[in-house]
């Protein structure tokens, strides 16, 4: 976002400036932290002066205060030299995190910076920390930290190079402010839509509880808890559940039970079918995702057409990250499934796959993949384990409406991820 801003300016009244040029004349405005001798972890204490480390830094720029570590004040003015106040750009400088950075916020007096650290106080007349703190996180930012590194197994930026990275900034200060100033209403909307989703989530995971272990009533409301209508439900190997409901077995309600295809490498190609991998589904829901697809141009006999998916199949991962569900949607284009997922074709007319997928991606659901799992070392289920796989069949009009309901939640979440990706 930072990089396309910039593009729209076309140069003019940027000028190029390195860090030092732009840095507070001080003596210590670009430093690095303490040598590791002079700080120990030992040395941390629960309250003091803080110690910023990679841990509070971020690629997007953000400082993150939780799990802040500090030293005593006396501990402190010892390593005043990588001291860090309100508004100082802190930026990782070795390792895998290199280019993490944060801006020093107001709510601390002062700071220290751990070794891994750089940082840069900037001359407030000359640029507005903000926008320089975006500058750092932008992708030209992060590129000119990695090409200003040295070492070939551990990365490492130095005071030096640092300084004279060269950034083209705005002349005046009040464009740079406005900039910024976009830029935070971008990343606090980010932020709010990210806090709209986990409620969200929340809400599902609350309406999961309670939908697949009380069901609704004719009027399609949450029927009472069994806490105060214990009457109304009875105790299975699922735990309580309504009266009406039957437990049937997965195999009960199946036409076919199969698990995908093998050896299907040599039929991968840029064209052809989809082929469903375990990676095509997602705890988060029980559809599937599309976003890493391989395509195979799958063989014209028995193999080929049993592996072949429909409408309304409902897979199960049975192999690695297991008990993963995912259902075929209505206008899937030509798709098969490899050897790591059941493919289970359902009576339709007898129970909604929907419902199903949904019951099984529960904790009721989940609780039967741990405990069918035929190994402790190795996840793995068979096919006569999936079919012995037990659920809940309630009549049709009810758990229309429990699949109606978690859809539109799904839908929901979705929609603002969608909007959040968009951004």
């Amino acid at each position: 976002m930072f990089d396309n801003l910039c593009q729209l300016d076309n140069g003019f009244m940027w000028k190029e400036y390195s860090l030092k040029d732009i840095a507070k004349k001080d003596k210590f405005a670009i430093v690095d932290g303490p040598f590791g001798t002079q700080l120990h972890a030992d040395e941390y204490t629960d309250y003091g002066v803080p110690v910023v480390r990679i841990e509070n830094l971020s690629y997007e720029g953000r400082f993150n205060c939780e799990r802040m570590a500090y030293i005593s004040p006396k501990k402190a003015s010892s390593l005043s030299r990588s001291r860090v106040v309100a508004n100082d750009i802190i930026i990782a400088k070795t390792g895998a995190t290199i280019g993490k950075s944060g801006m020093f916020p107001d709510c601390y007096k002062s700071g220290i910076i751990a070794s891994s650290c750089l940082k840069v106080t900037c001359d407030p007349s000359l640029v507005d920390p903000r926008f320089l703190a975006y500058l750092v996180a932008s992708e030209n930012g992060q590129r000119m930290i990695i090409d200003g590194s040295t070492g070939t197994t551990r990365s490492t930026i130095n005071i030096s190079p640092f300084s004279e990275i060269r950034f083209s900034i705005p002349d005046t200060l009040d464009e740079q402010r406005q900039i910024a100033a976009i830029l935070i209403a971008i990343d606090n909307a980010i932020e709010q839509t990210k806090v709209l989703i986990a409620k969200h989530r929340r809400i599902k995971q609350g309406l999961m509880r309670d939908l697949l272990t009380r069901g609704v009533d004719e009027n399609g409301e949450l029927r009472p808890s069994y806490a105060t209508s214990l009457g109304c439900y009875k105790l299975t190997q699922l735990g309580w559940i309504p009266k009406e409901w039957n437990i049937v077995k997965l195999s009960d309600l199946s036409q076919s039970i199969t698990s995908g295809s093998r050896g299907w490498a040599k039929y991968y190609s840029e064209e052809g079918a989809l082929f469903l991998r375990i990676g095509n589904l997602t705890r988060e829901h029980i559809n599937l995702r599309f976003d890493d697809i391989q395509r195979v141009k799958p063989p014209q006999d028995i193999e080929g057409r049993r592996t072949r998916v429909e409408v309304d199949d409902l897979l199960i991962s049975i192999t690695a990250d297991l008990g993963i569900i995912g259902v075929v949607p209505k206008e899937l284009e030509e798709s098969y499934v490899n050897q790591h997922i059941a493919l289970i074709r359902l009576k339709r007319e007898e129970t909604n796959p929907r419902w199903i997928g949904h019951f099984l991606a529960g904790n009721a659901g989940r609780r039967q993949f741990i405990q069918l799992n035929e190994s402790g070392a190795k996840a793995g289920l068979n096919l006569p384990t999936v079919s012995s796989i037990y659920f809940p069949n309630p009549k049709k009009r009810e758990r229309d409406r429990i699949v109606e309901i978690l859809d539109n939640c799904d839908q929901i979440i979705e929609s603002i991820k969608t909007l959040l990706s968009a951004n």
